[in-house]
């Protein structure tokens, strides 16, 4: 996942939020 993030910054919020879903 990290790989795509850096291949699409776009995607990095969405990383982000599924980051935060599994934090709750």
């Amino acid at each position: 996942m990290k790989l795509t993030i850096k291949k699409l910054p776009y995607q990095l919020t969405v990383c982000q939020l599924s980051d935060i879903k599994d934090l709750n």
